[in-house]
């Protein structure tokens, strides 16, 4: 590289890809998830699909993932039946789970049982809570087939 237009064109290449690179770290870097506040506790991940055992007869789950949102992760889940509503799922999968040894939580203010609807409230095991939906999780779900859906979280831990 003797000649003078020779080197001002590495040099010119050498610039360019160093600006470029630069650019394309500060892109990435405005892009990437916010890691937590320093001190702010790690979570814990959703339950996995066990806490439902088996599903009952005529209804069906898929795993829809973990979803992590600011202070806890959770576990959605679609249901899907041939021959049943999505009320009929959820009658028959809280029933079962209730069999299976849970506890029914009622919403605040609520006493009486047979007068809450499934949907309305949710089973525990007081180490994972179980909240049915007559709603299918999405549009996209329903077109497979779901008719309904399940969230499990962890429980809260008892302050004592």
């Amino acid at each position: 590289m003797r000649s003078r237009n020779a080197m001002r064109i590495v040099v010119g290449i050498v610039v360019v890809g160093l600006v470029a690179s630069m650019g394309y770290g500060f892109i990435s870097a405005r892009h990437a998830p916010e890691p937590p506040p320093a001190g702010a506790p790690e979570l814990e991940p959703a339950p996995s699909m066990d806490s439902l055992g088996t599903p009952p007869n005529r209804v069906e789950y898929a795993d829809l993932g973990e979803i992590c949102e600011v202070e806890e992760c959770f576990r959605a889940v679609s249901v899907s039946s041939e021959d049943l509503s999505a009320e009929e799922a959820i009658d028959t999968i809280y029933t079962t789970l209730l069999d299976r040894g849970m506890g029914r939580m009622l919403p605040p203010g609520e006493e009486d049982p047979e007068e809450v609807d499934w949907v309305d409230s949710a089973l525990t095991d007081n180490t994972v809570v179980i909240q049915g939906s007559d709603q299918p999780p999405s549009p996209e779900a329903e077109e497979d087939g779901a008719i309904a859906h399940l969230v499990i979280t962890h429980a809260a831990e008892s302050e004592s």
